[in-house]
């Protein structure tokens, strides 16, 4: 019975399937190479495909509700690459935004989707990025993270923090 179940589940994910009282995700383009968001599905991840993404980097932990290995699959059989920087929300650390920004210069030139369950983890990030890299004023900056899905003090005071040390930082 329990194989069934996780068979039933996979076959779901894969499908795109969204289960009843889960919220839909939603995407903000952040630039011209970043989107940002919640939680793909799997006919999500095709459409990103389709519209010229070439990466996708999940902040998605093991201990989620997400079937990581599967979700690899299915984003490598697209022909996308998939990076997965396991960063938790209730203690994220300074290691977990340094890796998305090291990962972006890797990914350079290509179309990436930065997400986690809902956005507020990829929202952390994605002001991190913005600031740091792209040389954003950081009202403006955190006016799009907000938007991606960051809404907890916790993760934006994060973020904050991780940007004042990188400031001081010499080039």
């Amino acid at each position: 019975m329990k194989r069934r179940a996780a068979f039933f589940c996979i076959l779901l994910f894969l499908s795109g399937i969204r289960l009843p009282g889960r919220e839909s995700a939603t995407w903000v383009e952040v630039t011209k190479w970043l989107s940002a968001g919640g939680q793909p599905g799997g006919e999500d991840f095709r459409a990103f495909q389709g519209k010229g993404y070439q990466a996708m980097i999940s902040l998605r932990t093991a201990e989620e509700d997400v079937d990581l290995p599967a979700e690899q699959k299915l984003v490598s059989s697209l022909g996308m690459k998939h990076v997965n920087i396991p960063m938790p929300g209730r203690n994220p650390q300074e290691a977990h935004a340094l890796a998305f920004l090291k990962a972006m210069d890797e990914l350079k030139g290509q179309k990436v989707l930065v997400y986690c369950r809902t956005g507020v983890r990829a929202g952390s990030v994605v002001l991190v990025f913005l600031v740091l890299k792209e040389g954003m004023e950081q009202e403006k900056a955190e006016e799009i993270a907000a938007r991606v899905g960051l809404n907890l003090d916790r993760l934006r005071d994060f973020a904050r923090q991780v940007i004042e040390r990188h400031r001081r930082l010499p080039a």
